[in-house]
């Protein structure tokens, strides 16, 4: 074992065997307990190797585990740090005084009350119709009809080439957003406190994300720009009216701006706007302020 110092090693040494699962388990250990602080950097492989007096192949191992799971990501040219949301979601669970209601426990405590009604509503759809999974011409034209008027009454433009796709809950359209347009490692900007699926779904993925602090405009854009000159971002995600779980609501101004930076700095803006039927100022919609953008709703 060489004499010299590192930013980091095992908390634990020697180290028991097998030897990644150690060195990973000391990295959880220590991000947990604070001892590793989010964006801190890691010895290279070689040097940890080196010091370890293990083949530095083992150290690769350990560090790609750190990075499937999500305590890690990296940067080429520069080498692997700690991720910000590893461990602690950056939402306002367990902050003193504060319930965060972003997360349903489903418990295995049964309901009859409900099984009973359940029944009662299902019980004269024929099996058939209740699990089809198709649609019609007819139907789809409905849809186009239901989806231009919605758009409409959101005060959204939907011309052009535009394409709108239909899906059966939020989540379900987040999920279609960052599986046909991110890929795992890329990066994507939130605010600090943000809907706690979205983090759960990143992190499913293997996306990173990047908290920026709000204030009563919303996400503190300056910050972002900062990042934008030491990152490479390949999403903003917003939640423009009465963002969940801080209620702030972003300004046009800000809008604006953001919308300008999707551009200069070529990322996309995710817009969960699901609030926005609520906004009877309806501000103008960030998917047409920026051609770079997509809309959850």
């Amino acid at each position: 074992m060489n004499d010299y110092e590192l930013s980091w090693v095992p908390s634990k040494l020697p180290l028991e065997k097998p030897f990644y699962k150690s060195i990973y388990q000391s990295l959880y250990d220590d991000i947990l307990t604070g001892v590793l602080k989010p964006h801190d950097q890691l010895p290279s492989q070689r040097e940890l190797s080196y010091f370890l007096d293990i083949h530095f192949t083992t150290v690769t191992h350990a560090y790609d585990l750190g990075l499937k799971n999500g305590l890690l990501y990296t940067e080429r040219g520069r080498g692997t740090f700690i991720s910000p949301n590893g461990i602690s979601d950056h939402t306002i669970q367990g902050k003193e005084g504060v319930n965060d209601l972003g997360i349903l426990n489903v418990t295995s405590v049964e309901n009859s009350l409900a099984e009973f009604y359940v029944k009662e509503a299902i019980k004269d759809i024929p099996v058939k119709k209740l699990l089809r999974y198709f649609t019609n011409s007819s139907l789809d034209d409905s849809y186009d009809r239901a989806t231009q008027k919605w758009f409409e009454y959101l005060n959204i433009d939907v011309s052009g080439d535009m394409v709108s796709l239909i899906t059966n809950g939020g989540q379900n359209a987040l999920a279609i957003i960052l599986t046909a347009l991110f890929k795992p490692s890329d990066t994507i900007v939130v605010d600090d406190f943000t809907y706690s699926n979205f983090i759960e779904l990143a992190k499913t993925l293997h996306i990173k994300l990047l908290s920026i602090p709000q204030d009563d405009e919303g996400m503190k854009l300056d910050q972002l720009e900062d990042m934008l000159t030491t990152h490479t971002v390949a999403g903003v995600y917003v939640m423009p009216f009465r963002s969940n779980p801080t209620n702030v609501s972003m300004s046009i101004r800000r809008r604006e701006k953001l919308a300008a930076l999707s551009i200069s700095h070529n990322f996309f803006i995710i817009e969960d706007d699901y609030l926005r039927y609520l906004d009877v100022e309806k501000q103008k919609a960030m998917i047409n302020l920026s051609p770079s953008l997509l809309r959850s709703q």
